[in-house]
């Protein structure tokens, strides 16, 4: 067997160790329901950025509180979307710098109700997911009606039983999840001005200070190529 057969082989064997051995993360997503389009588009994303980062994104969906137990006792590598700050409660995690997305907070309802910033929902009965700080921290202060829960579903059951006055979540998962078939005659409803626009960002266990780089760079190369508005959006953007 000459030498370059022996390299040809040797570098194949190393191929093989290294799918064998490969890493993956497993990072949770909160507020998506598994069938809904947001976890989908999420699954694309996670699988598009595994790919370009070389290691295997495993989305785990999970309730905010439970979440952050198992971040705290290392049981998941990682949260796939939290607000800025997030990590000043979790001494333990590293933020991917470049924004995973910006979502509009908005205000949902099934009646008809002005609303204009935090402060205009006072007197309203909001319920929320838990584990969304921000929302706790921008309400705690003046309203003493908020009811935080572990699933959008159950959110949405209070809404529609009129146990709650306002919903908070973002379009991106309450437009799909609106248009099932248990939901799509419930009257409920986005209010505007949305409440606030926010950056989310991944945050990853500090042993993974390589993967953030890494996947920091990826969605930034996602964005300018156009790959991120296509799975995100349905459409191709140059330059996006």
């Amino acid at each position: 067997m000459n030498k370059k057969v022996l390299l040809a082989v040797f570098a194949c064997l190393l191929n093989i160790a290294a799918e064998v051995g490969a890493e993956s993360l497993r990072i949770a997503i909160l507020g998506a329901p598994k069938e809904s389009v947001g976890f989908r588009t999420a699954k694309l994303m996670a699988h598009e950025l595994g790919q370009r980062m070389g290691v295997e994104l495993i989305l785990v969906p999970l309730p905010g509180k439970r979440s952050t137990e198992y971040l705290k006792a290392k049981k998941i590598d990682g949260d796939w979307s939290r607000v800025d700050g997030f990590g000043k409660d979790m001494p333990g995690l590293i933020k991917v710098i470049e924004p995973m997305s910006t979502h509009p907070f908005l205000a949902y309802a099934t009646k008809d109700i002005k609303i204009n910033g935090w402060k205009s929902l006072q007197p309203f009965r909001v319920v929320h997911l838990r584990g969304w700080k921000l929302v706790a921290r921008e309400l705690s202060p003046f309203n003493k009606k908020m009811y935080p829960v572990d699933d959008v579903d159950i959110a949405l059951s209070l809404l529609m039983a009129n146990r709650a006055d306002v919903l908070i979540h973002v379009p991106y998962v309450m437009r799909s999840l609106l248009k099932r078939d248990k939901y799509k005659n419930s009257n409920v409803k986005a209010l505007q001005p949305p409440l606030a626009y926010l950056n989310v960002h991944a945050y990853l266990l500090k042993k993974h200070t390589k993967w953030a780089v890494k996947m920091s760079a990826a969605i930034k190369s996602m964005k300018k190529d156009g790959t991120y508005n296509r799975l995100v959006f349905g459409k191709q953007v140059k330059g996006g």
